[in-house]
């Protein structure tokens, strides 16, 4: 008992002997007694949901993380597709890829996973040439949700094969032959795409020879006997629908020299749209007798072929640009070309109606074709001498119907339908009709919509 009361003592002398707690002390206490409340309510928000009802807690941990992304090209340079490679590391499998191109692809991305990379088969957008580029977003998201995101811009020089190339342009009289280099990628065609001053092309569109790798072109004047002088533009396409920088050239195109006794209908525009007006000129070579009055000329046209009758006017079109203005009916007596080269109009006749009614009974080879005559006299007892040449008329043409239409000079049968008579009376005929020329052709369209 007394050795109990002895440690007793012993005890409380040593409690009473400590010292006295601190301001510091207290603080500590405090903080620690914070950190183990803030401990487990984290453990408490890790076990479920939060309290407010349909929330979930956002995933934690760390995204999947991209390695490597790279870019190849097929192996068909003429064939706009190639291949993104993926490669990344992760915890959280089965990953999901997704691919956003700049520019809308042509087929949907072809996605082959494996366990920590991927390849990405991508077919490039229609009209893409290897001077373009594409940019690509990537997204990687794994089981969690959580997404990583990469870039990559992609050149189409790695892919297609730079498109063709006009290397040159040469030019002898009214033949101008386009050479090309460069792409492979299919049949190459070069293309007029703009003429000035008159040129017209013939035809448009021309192939490259694979041989050569040039396209030549005839380039000809409104009118065979008139020179032109302007430029031309030219534009080269390969097999996928990549084209060259267009270039141009001033071409010059000498009048040509006519054989005496003929006669053309020459159209001043070879391509047309149903509805459109192209206007012909039909112009006498050298006359191998003299002109006094110009008893008939007949000029047909196919089906799907309407003349205007009051587009008719005597000599050259009366405009500076001559397949764009027709002539009033007013005008029709402002007659020049082969009128005023050679005689003074002081009193030049037109007929009432200078344009005989249509005739669309024709025989072979004209079946279902229509022909109409035309006629004029100069006034004053004045002719043209023999050896003249020059524009007799013009007339604008509008078509109906798409097709190759050939315009023709209807030839003598038991009567003539193109001739003419001289001061004494006598008549005579064009030795040459048969208006054998390529620029006598109109290819029509149909009418855009």
């Amino acid at each position: 008992m007394e050795r109990r009361e002895t440690v007793k003592k012993a005890s409380l002398a040593r409690v009473a002997a400590r010292p006295p707690l601190r301001f510091n002390d207290l603080l500590l206490c405090q903080q620690l007694l914070l950190i183990s409340l803030s401990c487990g309510l984290l453990l408490l928000s890790s076990c479920g949901p939060t309290s407010q009802a349909g929330l979930k807690p956002p995933p934690t941990g760390i995204a999947p993380v991209i390695q490597s992304v790279s870019f190849s090209g097929g192996s068909d340079p003429c064939k706009p597709d190639g291949e993104i490679s993926l490669e990344w590391y992760g915890i959280a499998p089965p990953y999901r890829i997704e691919v956003d191109l700049d520019a809308p692809a042509e087929d949907p991305a072809q996605v082959t996973t494996r366990e920590d990379s991927a390849s990405v088969r991508i077919k490039l957008p229609p009209g893409m040439s290897a001077s373009d580029s594409l940019s690509a977003k990537i997204s990687l998201t794994d089981a969690r949700g959580l997404t990583r995101k990469r870039d990559l811009q992609i050149r189409s020089d790695s892919i297609i094969q730079a498109p063709p190339v006009i290397e040159s342009i040469s030019i002898e009289g009214p033949s101008v032959s386009v050479a090309v280099r460069g792409s492979a990628c299919g049949d190459m065609t070069v293309t007029v795409d703009t003429t000035t001053g008159g040129l017209s092309a013939f035809p448009q569109q021309v192939e490259i020879d694979s041989e050569t790798g040039v396209a030549v072109f005839d380039f000809s004047a409104p009118g065979l006997a008139l020179a032109a002088l302007g430029t031309a533009t030219f534009r080269v396409e390969d097999g996928i629908g990549q084209s060259s920088t267009a270039t141009s050239e001033l071409i010059e195109v000498p009048a040509a020299e006519l054989a005496p006794g003929s006669l053309y209908a020459i159209p001043l525009a070879n391509h047309a749209s149903v509805g459109d007006v192209v206007k012909v000129l039909v112009y006498s070579g050298p006359l191998e007798f003299s002109l006094q009055s110009l008893g008939g000329v007949s000029l047909v046209c196919p089906p799907g072929c309407e003349i205007d009758p009051a587009s008719l006017d005597f000599g050259a079109p009366a405009a500076d640009d001559p397949a764009l203005n027709p002539v009033a009916p007013a005008d029709r007596a402002s007659a020049d070309g082969i009128w005023t080269q050679y005689i003074e109009l002081n009193g030049f006749q037109v007929q009432s109606d200078p344009i005989a009614e249509a005739d669309c009974e024709l025989p072979e080879p004209f079946i279902d074709a229509c022909a109409w005559q035309f006629h004029v006299t100069p006034g004053g007892g004045q002719y043209i001498p023999a050896g003249g040449q020059g524009a007799l008329f013009s007339v604008n043409l509008r078509f109906t119907a798409p097709g190759s239409y050939r315009l023709d000079l209807r030839p003598a049968g038991e009567i003539p339908y193109c001739w003419y008579s001289d001061p004494d009376g006598a008549t005579h005929q064009w030795s040459d009709i048969s208006n054998a020329i390529d620029q006598a052709v109109i290819e029509v369209s149909a009418a855009a919509e």
